[in-house]
């Protein structure tokens, strides 16, 4: 997760990913994998990540506790919440109510971080019963005995205001007796969760480890104003300083772009996940349909791509690249991956003042490809909505 020198590209893991995962191999560094997920969807989780694990690639993997959930009162309670409870040895994780910090006692925290490096620990041999049948999708001859455990544990942890919540004193007291039980056998990383950007700025002036997580609930990159912006980059300016390294559990390009101030890298969905609330939603679907737009560095619809691409192709790419509009969920989906990885390539060798004239020099080539031969006042609107976002990523660079 952690590295000086190029950005690490970690991908998020679901099940309906794993045809993209496969094929891509070499594009990205690792895999997060939630805890929701590898503890309900046990073998078939661990059959894949520890398949893909011995080959000679070997993308690591970290599971994310994904703890915050049982900070909250839980709705709808999911097979998956009842299996992540079970494997923490605490069912009273979903019991009826809304929880309190003072609900978790030390005795009860030193039970769960047990369970939880006890998991980690033994993920490499006690949930391989898939190995075989994943191997044997990836088309090559691999011995389970090369498969590799998690890289890291990440520690339980909540999400909270700032540094004076006592939830942040429970996800101290999490990570103290998280590294006591590891006991130097694993990695272990704290999370800093915060429920805003100035929260994160709080918890960063924090002493703590060299290597730590970082994740700002509800963060939205194209949505949040230019002072969320600032603040965010401002801890992770902080940390770096201080000589921490961070790694966004969740972000976009503008978390690339933070490379140049110290952020190690950032993980997210295959076409989506790009940011996360704490709160649990009662339902979910599948992600939308979306193209990835590696000019202004944004998701758009397939439609409004398609519209920019008649227009003037290097709207979309300045590579040649399909018809927006006739590319499959898959093909989308592998589309924005290697997106990902163009940009991590062109940004993580430039500064600060660098990344933004790069940045101007995109924006502003992108709007005056708009502003030519225009078809249609309706078109410029649209091609000017799609790049706004740009302006206001600029100016809280320049900020910082």
């Amino acid at each position: 997760m952690f590295d000086n020198y190029v950005p690490r590209h970690f991908l998020g893991y679901s099940a309906s990913d794993q045809r993209t995962v496969r094929e891509l191999v070499g594009l990205y560094h690792g895999i997060l994998v939630p805890a929701t997920v590898a503890t309900f969807q046990r073998e078939g989780t661990a059959g894949f990540v520890l398949s893909l694990s011995a080959t000679e690639s070997r993308p690591p993997y970290v599971i994310d506790p994904r703890f915050p959930l049982f900070q909250q009162h839980i709705q709808k309670v999911k097979a998956s919440h009842e299996a992540l409870a079970d494997i923490l040895d605490d069912q009273n994780l979903i019991a009826a109510g809304v929880p309190r910090p003072n609900d978790f006692t030390s005795k009860r925290i030193e039970r769960i971080a047990t369970a939880w490096v006890d998991f980690n620990l033994s993920y490499r041999t006690r949930q391989s019963a898939k190995f075989q049948k994943y191997a044997d999708r990836l088309g090559e001859e691999l011995d389970k005995s090369d498969a590799m455990g998690p890289q890291r544990v990440l520690a339980p942890y909540f999400c909270a205001h700032d540094a004076s919540d006592p939830w942040w004193d429970k996800s101290v007291e999490f990570y103290n007796r998280t590294v006591d039980v590891a006991d130097s056998r694993i990695a272990v990383t704290r999370v800093l969760a915060a429920k805003t950007p100035a929260g994160l700025l709080d918890l960063a002036a924090q002493p703590g480890e060299d290597d730590v997580c970082i994740w700002v609930s509800g963060l939205e990159e194209l949505g949040s104003t230019e002072r969320e912006l600032v603040q965010y980059g401002k801890a992770i300016e902080n940390l770096s300083q201080s000589t921490r390294r961070s790694f966004a559990l969740y972000g976009g390009f503008f978390a690339i772009a933070l490379s140049a101030i110290g952020l190690s890298g950032c993980s997210h969905g295959i076409g989506y996940g790009e940011h996360r609330n704490w709160l649990e939603l009662p339902r979910s679907g599948p992600p939308p349909t979306r193209y990835y737009l590696p000019t202004v560095h944004r998701y758009v619809s397939q439609e409004e791509a398609q519209q920019l691409w008649s227009h003037d192709r290097q709207l979309v790419s300045n590579r040649q690249v399909s018809r927006p509009i006739g590319l499959e969920y898959h093909d989308l989906m592998l589309h924005s991956v290697e997106a990902r990885a163009q940009e991590i390539d062109a940004y993580r060798s430039l500064d600060l003042a660098g990344t933004i004239l790069q940045l101007e020099s995109e924006r502003d080539d992108f709007r005056s490809r708009i502003a030519t031969n225009s078809p249609s006042p309706l078109f410029v609107r649209m091609g000017q909505r799609v790049v706004r976002h740009m302006d206001v990523w600029i100016d809280a660079l320049r900020a910082l």
